[in-house]
C-alpha cells in the first residue's frame, strides 16, 4: 500500500494561528485604547494658497479620540487653520470661475498631503 502525504495545514496550526492574530488585534486595540501612539493628538495647520484674492468657502475638520472639531469656513487666498486631532481634512470649494485653489495640510513644517484645482468652482479635498 502506497502512503499518502498530507499537504496544507493542520487544523491544530490553523486554529492557532487565528488565535495569535485574534490576540495581537486585541492587543493593538488596547493600546490604542490607553494613550498608543494611534490615539495622540498632534498641532496640524491646513493652508490654502494659491491665486492670490480666490474666494473659497467650504469645511475643515480636526478628529481625536474625543470627537470631531468640524468648522465651516468661508475665505480669501492665502489662508491658514489650525487645530490639534489625530485626523485632519479640508473640503473647500473655489466661490469664482478663474484661478488655482490649493490645500495643503502640515504637522509642524512636515508636509503631510496636498491637492489642488484649476477647474471652475473646482472643489479640493485633502486629508493626512
Amino acid at each position: 500500500m502506497e502512503e499518502k502525504k498530507k499537504t496544507g495545514i493542520k487544523p491544530l496550526h490553523a486554529v492557532l494561528a487565528v488565535a495569535l492574530v485574534g490576540l495581537l488585534v486585541f492587543v493593538y486595540f488596547q493600546w490604542i485604547a490607553v494613550g498608543g501612539v494611534a490615539s495622540t493628538s498632534r498641532s496640524y495647520s491646513i493652508k490654502v494658497t494659491g491665486t492670490d484674492g480666490l474666494r473659497f468657502n467650504g469645511a475643515i475638520t480636526f478628529a481625536d479620540a474625543a470627537g470631531a472639531n468640524e468648522r465651516t469656513v468661508e475665505g480669501v487666498v492665502p489662508a491658514e487653520y489650525s487645530g490639534r486631532g489625530v485626523a485632519v481634512g479640508a473640503c473647500l470649494q473655489k466661490r469664482d470661475g478663474g484661478g488655482v485653489l490649493k490645500v495643503a495640510i502640515y504637522e509642524g513644517t512636515r508636509l503631510c498631503n496636498q491637492a489642488e484645482s484649476g477647474a471652475a468652482y473646482g472643489v479640493v479635498t485633502v486629508s493626512n
